[in-house]
């Protein structure tokens, strides 16, 4: 699987994001993109087909899967915690969240209705 990291050097959430793929050692060919230069390439046609939000980082998993846009998805704790960067089980993943923000915000349970 041919990795591909869209970045800019002075971007923490990509620097994050570098940091997260070097910790898993995984190597991903690095695309810079750069923010200010012709007014911003990340606002260009050919980026916005790779990230309509044309934002920094995204990172393409090289398989024909969506590119990953946010840093926080990325390189979120459950990442750490498989081998495979995409063995992340979304279901379980959605499941803690819920009752994590549930439990944050001290919300009465019987107040919402969670469909699977």
């Amino acid at each position: 699987m041919a990795l591909t990291l869209y970045t800019y050097y002075r971007s923490s959430a990509a620097y994050r994001v570098r940091i997260a793929l070097n910790l898993k050692g995984l190597k991903a060919e690095q695309a810079f993109i750069h923010l200010v230069k012709d007014g911003g390439q990340q606002k260009s046609e050919a980026f916005r087909a790779i990230n309509p939000n044309a934002t920094v980082p995204a990172l393409d998993l090289g398989d024909g899967s969506p590119t990953i846009v946010q840093s926080m998805a990325i390189i979120h704790q459950n990442l750490y915690q498989q081998e495979n960067l995409l063995g992340v089980g979304v279901q379980e993943y959605l499941d803690k969240l819920i009752h994590h923000l549930i439990d944050s915000y001290n919300i009465e349970k019987d107040r919402i209705d969670i469909y699977k």
